[in-house]
């Protein structure tokens, strides 16, 4: 992340962006809309995704956080009682399975899975909990962006399945940072599916269909968005339609 001071300037003359590199190799991103400024990003010196701040239009602050801070003061969730296939590939711990008469679903691509989680670091100090803001994720299998290792194993569970889901770094985002996870980071997700929507393209399933986990074994990075990156970043800063 480390580079120049920069500015990046709209047709009409206002600013769309502006870089700073601080003391330390703290970088600062802000973002405007209008000219006014939008949202500010904090990067340390790794690239890992430290803090931010939202403004209104009006420009009153409307959030604040220090990640760091913010998972001190939670603690972490206790993981201890999981009993993991292996520490060294992507394995999932399904904890409640309240509905036993319901058989596995064949997720083809084009399906629509709509779920809950909290993302954690393998210690259990959170990152993201999507509980918070009352805002399940919506993933399209093999359209929306997520990790394959995740999207290979939430496609095996069944609705109303709550689980844990570890994915070693090398079968996520490897030595570079990725959101507010620093590089080399297992991360672990806790899921809890909420609804599957099937569609009958199976021909096209069979094209496109996601590859396991161990395709993916000799890469150091998937270069996708990290599920972490929150719907404000992601509206704010890709344009991304939440």
């Amino acid at each position: 992340m480390m580079g120049q001071d920069k500015t990046e300037y709209y047709s009409s003359g206002k600013k769309k962006f502006e870089v700073k590199i601080k003391s330390k190799g703290v970088q600062k991103i802000w973002y405007y809309e209008n000219g006014k400024k939008k949202s500010k990003f904090f990067f340390d010196k790794e690239g890992t995704w430290i803090g931010m701040k939202e403004w209104n239009e009006q420009g009153k602050l409307l959030a604040k956080s220090n990640f760091e801070k913010e998972r001190k003061k939670k603690g972490p969730i206790d993981l201890s009682n999981l009993s993991w296939t292996s520490l060294d590939t992507v394995s999932t711990v399904v904890i409640s399975r309240e509905n036993s008469n319901t058989v596995n679903n064949e997720i083809n691509v084009g399906d629509t899975i709509i779920f809950h989680y909290k993302c954690l670091d393998y210690l259990g100090y959170e990152y993201d909990n999507s509980y918070e803001r009352n805002t399940p994720l919506i993933m399209v299998v093999g359209k929306t962006l997520f990790l394959p290792a995740f999207i290979n194993e939430v496609s095996k569970l069944r609705v109303e399945d709550k689980a844990y889901i570890r994915i070693p770094s090398k079968y996520g985002y490897g030595n570079k940072p990725a959101g507010n996870f620093p590089p080399n980071t297992t991360i672990v997700y806790f899921v809890e599916i909420l609804k599957i929507k099937t569609t009958s393209n199976k021909q096209d399933s069979e094209l496109h269909a996601a590859p396991s986990p161990d395709f993916y074994s000799g890469l150091n990075y998937i270069p996708t968005i990290p599920l972490n990156f929150s719907p404000m970043y992601l509206s704010t800063v890709l344009n991304f339609s939440y």
